[in-house]
């Protein structure tokens, strides 16, 4: 559970000596465990409904018509593409924003309860928001590709289905279950690649507080206890 991971990053960290800012340590126990868990709890119950969703509309399509099953399933690749694209890049973008959060969180309770200059915690917000907004373009990129990508593509699913209806290859009832699959099909797969986008981001936060679970970590802090 979160409370019982950071208990065991609490027990991890040797206070006073720890290598790292003190804000940064704060943010990592307060809001990059959450961050973590909360994440990966909706990546799960998001990404393999949707994946099998989409396994089983473009299974549908090939039992139907072949060839436009292989239509289906390569016009399913660009999401892949996309979803590669933005989680190489949201990854740095969004370590940067925990970082900013971090710091925000311990500037916070300074300018509170000891009264120092707001000039600090308003640049700190600055960070936060130029980074966050980093974060919030890469998703519109992949909404905005992806849904062009899903719009193109059921397009020429459909186009080319009709055209088989009207040359009498297909009847229409397969016409019809062919464009109802299409559409499940890359709307399930727009919302599964997206779940994956999501755990990129959580690498992010992953990165940062796994070093205190690692037998390494803990083996140099009951070291230094001894000293």
């Amino acid at each position: 559970s979160i409370v019982n991971l950071k208990s065991v990053m609490l027990k991890n960290i040797y206070v006073g000596r720890n290598e790292e800012p003190l804000e940064d340590l704060i943010g990592k126990i307060g809001s990059d465990v959450d961050f973590v868990i909360w994440n990966i709890n909706g990546v799960l119950t998001t990404l393999l409904p949707n994946a099998f969703t989409a396994a089983t509309s473009i299974a549908t399509i090939f039992s139907f018509n072949t060839a436009i099953g292989m239509i289906a399933l390569a016009t399913s690749m660009p999401y892949i593409l996309i979803a590669e694209y933005y989680s190489r890049r949201v990854e740095v973008a969004r370590a940067e924003e925990r970082r900013a959060y971090s710091a925000s969180i311990a500037h916070i309770r300074d300018f509170l309860y000891e009264h120092r200059n707001g000039d600090t915690l308003s640049n700190i917000f600055l960070w936060w928001r130029k980074a966050i907004a980093t974060v919030m373009w890469f998703d519109r990129v992949y909404w905005g590709l992806g849904l062009f990508t899903q719009f193109s593509s059921a397009t020429l699913i459909s186009y080319l289905s009709i055209e088989k209806a009207r040359k009498g290859e297909i009847d229409v009832g397969t016409l019809a279950g062919i464009l109802s699959a299409s559409i499940g099909a890359h709307g399930a797969m727009l919302n599964a690649m997206w779940a994956l986008c999501i755990q990129s981001q959580t690498v992010a936060a992953i990165k940062r507080v796994a070093t205190y679970f690692t037998a390494e970590h803990i083996n140099k802090n009951k070291s230094r206890e001894r000293l």
